[in-house]
């Protein structure tokens, strides 16, 4: 709560309001968003907080406690969801030595040595892509159907230079159309992931859309992969990164 509340205080002095009194809690009402620019990174922003009150408990315990909607659910992420998070190579040294090889074989089983590489997949697959395979998991204990998707088609021109399908890439495909401008070689993948989340959105079972059938995430804890060579079903897809970081956080 004190974190949070020192975030809160430096919006509202970006938007040049000083106090913590009602005058300044009216004055914060008056004003758009657009008044506290912020030039920090996205988690270093005001932001909704766990207070008790209006919120009780973060989504993985919700999902834990049964209290989500009983619907099915399409979800996943990219494969560089950490351009949302900006992560530095310098954040490695704070992994314990004895837990380096392990991550290693799971960051880089190519044995690159790119740190930058390295810690994009981490922070991808701590902050996004492991907690997607915990709602899924908890979704489909709770009984309803789970279809998990993993994002990491990047459009040719891009590719040599690309850490992976960033933050949101995924949703100009999902739409599709000729506002998108698409190159060539994407036109492909926007209409076979816009016919899936179509027929989702429609019966709530994305189907075959013209391709693979997108099987259930339970039993084997399936995902479709919307890759730079086609859509592909992955059985225990990222299987090692994903465990390396359930673990890593058990024990903290």
């Amino acid at each position: 709560m004190q974190a949070a509340e020192a975030l809160g205080l430096k919006a509202a002095q970006a938007a040049g309001v000083q106090g913590e009194d009602a005058t300044a809690a009216a004055a914060l009402r008056k004003l758009p968003i657009s008044a506290m620019p912020y030039t920090e990174p996205f988690t270093a922003r005001a932001q909704p907080i766990l207070d008790g009150t209006w919120i009780s408990s973060g989504i993985a315990e919700g999902f834990a406690a049964g209290r989500q909607a009983k619907v099915p659910l399409l979800t996943g992420g990219n494969s560089n969801e950490a351009s949302l998070f900006r992560p530095q190579p310098a954040q490695l040294d704070l992994v314990p030595e004895a837990a380096r090889p392990s991550l290693n074989a799971a960051f880089d089983p190519e044995n690159t040595g790119d740190r930058t590489k390295i810690v994009h997949r981490l922070s991808t697959a701590t902050l996004v892509t492991e907690p997607d395979r915990n709602v899924a998991r908890l979704q489909s204990k709770a009984g309803q159907p789970v279809y998990l998707y993993h994002f990491s088609y990047v459009t040719p021109a891009e590719r040599e230079k690309s850490l992976g399908a960033a933050h949101a890439a995924e949703i100009k495909y999902v739409f599709g159309g000729a506002a998108q401008k698409f190159a060539p070689e994407d036109v492909a993948i926007s209409k076979a992931m816009n016919a899936y989340w179509a027929a989702f959105a429609k019966t709530g079972n994305p189907g075959s859309a013209g391709g693979p059938a997108w099987p259930r995430f339970a039993p084997k804890e399936t995902a479709i992969e919307f890759a730079n060579d086609g859509v592909h079903v992955r059985d225990q897809h990222q299987k090692a990164r994903l465990d390396w970081v359930e673990q890593s956080l058990a024990k903290r």
